[in-house]
């Protein structure tokens, strides 16, 4: 058997004994746990915490540190463990913080705290070896804001380029479907956009598009692919599930302030009762047309519970959205044809001028397009970042 370290030992005993307290006691919450007035068991639980922190740091605790005083345990558990494991860096102090005190929220006020930006990484902003060492990253910042914008009810993307990380994909030739950039050489889409482009070098990548159809735009930037996957659950059998895919580019792009990837979302939520935005080309409607020009949409979110009357197949890695029947069709708001692998952009919470995706739009014969009861469909993409990241590595440095 191989030793264990001090932090493993710790690690370890934080998240299945204190972090985890549901096991423990599955009738009652965290917050029950930590009161001064429960119950033995959670005395029991923090003074052998505190017991193994003296084995840890070879000293005894004294008899205060044990003691079931109101606060005896917390002040000194506390001291112990600053003591002893100061050298494991802020986050370790932040999370005892978020364990001894839990009448403080989850998140530091936005008085004495300064987030980064969601850059993309679940758990910090760092960036691979291969990124420029002198690293200024961006994402998420949308060119100009437009006035309030009511794709099906679209109303046409103002500037152009107001949303530059959306590319547009081609297959031999033919718009196929949409894609998000989300760093310099990854663009995440739908896995029943990407098992249905297989021959790489006839994909074709396009950012800068406004006229869809148009093949002259000076704005166009036109990429390659080298490298495709679809997340190895999905199945065109079930294909609410699991599908999200991406490509990767054979050139990263260049970042700049004015063409940058979107950032990903830094926290899971569920969306209810909010709003997102879809850009995209698809049919004006039912039966209709595709729009020429790309056009924006707002469309109200909606929680499990109601995503699951209207779909029954569907999961909590779905979203959904839109307005449609009964609604009046002049209020009618959604995707349609044409929109599959379409971003839902959502704004950051610490910055709403900032956009993240957290979603990719999913398409299927015969369904959405604002028909009875049959919002737009979509992944939600926070719970696949950790198979995006051991899939493909990328920047958000800009040049």
């Amino acid at each position: 058997m191989f030793p264990l370290s001090r932090g493993t030992v710790l690690n370890d005993f934080i998240y299945y004994n204190l972090l985890r307290p549901s096991q423990l006691n599955p009738s009652s919450t965290f917050q029950d746990d930590l009161q001064p007035s429960s119950s033995g068991s959670s005395t029991a639980g923090l003074s052998t915490f505190l017991l193994i922190l003296s084995n840890l740091s070879n000293r005894p605790l004294s008899d205060q540190s044990v003691a079931s005083a109101p606060g005896g345990i917390i002040s000194s558990g506390v001291a112990a463990v600053q003591e002893t494991f100061g050298q494991v860096g802020s986050n370790v102090q932040q999370g005892f913080n978020s364990v001894f005190r839990p009448n403080q929220g989850n998140e530091a006020s936005s008085s004495n705290w300064s987030p980064v930006r969601p850059i993309g990484n679940t758990s910090s902003p760092s960036k691979p070896s291969f990124c420029p060492s002198n690293c200024t990253m961006v994402c998420g910042m949308p060119q100009q804001k437009s006035g309030s914008v009511r794709v099906v009810g679209g109303a046409e993307v103002t500037p152009s380029n107001k949303y530059p990380w959306l590319a547009l994909i081609q297959y031999y030739g033919r718009n196929v479907g949409t894609g998000t950039l989300v760093n310099d050489r990854v663009v995440l889409t739908s896995a029943t956009i990407v098992s249905s482009t297989i021959i790489f070098k006839q994909i074709k990548v396009v950012f800068g598009a406004f006229d869809a159809s148009s093949a002259t735009e000076t704005a166009r930037k036109e990429f390659t692919v080298t490298k495709a996957r679809v997340h190895p659950q999905y199945s065109a059998d079930h294909p609410m599930r699991n599908n999200i895919g991406f490509l990767q580019l054979a050139v990263p792009v260049t970042i700049t302030d004015s063409f940058m990837p979107i950032c990903l979302p830094s926290n899971v939520d569920t969306f209810a009762d909010t709003n997102g935005t879809l850009a995209g080309w698809g049919a004006r409607g039912l039966d209709g047309e595709p729009w020429k020009t790309l056009q924006e949409a707002q469309i109200p979110l909606y929680s499990y519970d109601e995503c699951l009357l209207a779909y029954s197949n569907s999961t909590e890695d779905n979203i959904c959205g839109g307005v449609f029947d009964p609604a009046p069709k002049d209020q009618h708001r959604t995707s349609c044809t044409g929109d599959g692998g379409t971003g839902l952009m959502y704004p950051w919470k610490h910055d709403p001028s900032i956009l993240t995706l957290v979603g990719i739009a999913l398409e299927f014969p015969e369904s959405g397009c604002g028909r009875m009861n049959e919002p737009a469909l979509f992944t939600k993409v926070y719970g696949f970042l950790p198979w995006l990241k051991s899939q493909v590595a990328g920047c958000n440095c800009k040049v």
